[in-house]
């Protein structure tokens, strides 16, 4: 049996190669080292955030490969809790790497790697090739995110999506 210390650097190790084999599919940096809340940043338009390990979900995969997808549809698999009256729905998108990926390179161009070393190996080893075999034909729409503006920390909206000036008094929403 192995000890603690030798299992911590090997999940620590594990770990590491995750953070650069992301970087480097996705076009990113690795920022995990920093010990911030990410582990790669692309650009200024996405923070990822890796984890690798026991923790996998194999219903969710099994829900997300379950589904049957023509040549030019994605699946993804978006999941939601039940809360209840009060307090909004948590909702999360999971969509396989390749598929994000492809979509990815059709919104926002190819991928460029920007972190050297390509470090431990995955069922996705060649990107690039993954891309091609799964090509696929996608609507004009998802250009539209070539043309959306990546908003700062401080810009973030306010809950519904409407200003408090526009959101009125009780009175005026009553029609009083």
């Amino acid at each position: 049996m192995t000890d603690r210390s030798t299992m911590g650097r090997r999940n620590r190790s594990r770990g590491n190669a995750f953070e650069r084999e992301t970087a480097k599919k996705h076009g990113g940096k690795r920022t995990g080292m920093f010990g911030g809340p990410d582990d790669v940043t692309v650009e200024d338009q996405f923070k990822i955030q890796t984890k690798v390990g026991k923790m996998f979900s194999e219903k969710f995969w099994r829900w997300l490969k379950a589904m049957k997808v023509n040549a030019d549809q994605i699946a993804y698999l978006v999941i939601g809790d039940a809360p209840g009256p009060g307090t909004p729905r948590r909702v999360v998108v999971i969509i396989d790497e390749r598929d994000w990926l492809v979509v990815k390179e059709k919104a926002y161009g190819s991928i460029e790697a920007s972190e050297e070393g390509s470090g431990g190996s995955s069922d996705h080893s060649s990107v690039g090739t993954d891309v091609q075999r799964s090509a696929r034909k996608f609507p004009k729409r998802v250009r539209k995110f070539q043309d959306r503006g990546v908003r700062s920390e401080g810009q973030r909206s306010s809950g519904s999506g409407r200003s408090a000036s526009r959101r009125g008094s009780t009175k005026d929403r009553r029609g009083l």
